[in-house]
């Protein structure tokens, strides 16, 4: 399977790392590394081929624009579980 190539620049580089830090702060080490897990893994299903079940492609309907959707709950409904 071939995967796109995924960076986080800017202000989602940013919040992401808030995230994380405000995770360690509030609940430890053990829940960051679970939190930046679904994070790498909500990473990687985007880079996924388009086909992929758990990212939803959502057209805009008075811009045109597509946005693209990820939602944990796609991934579990599908009986889906986050790679290794």
């Amino acid at each position: 399977m071939i995967m796109a190539a995924i960076r986080l620049l800017g202000d989602a580089r940013r919040s992401t790392l808030a995230a994380l830090d405000y995770s360690f702060d509030a609940y430890g080490k053990e829940a960051a590394i679970r939190y930046a897990a679904l994070i790498n893994q909500a990473i990687a299903d985007f880079a996924a081929p388009p086909s992929a079940r758990t990212v939803r492609r959502m057209e805009h309907p008075w811009t045109g624009k597509v946005l693209l959707r990820y939602d944990l709950a796609l991934r579990q409904n599908n009986g889906l579980e986050p790679s290794p």
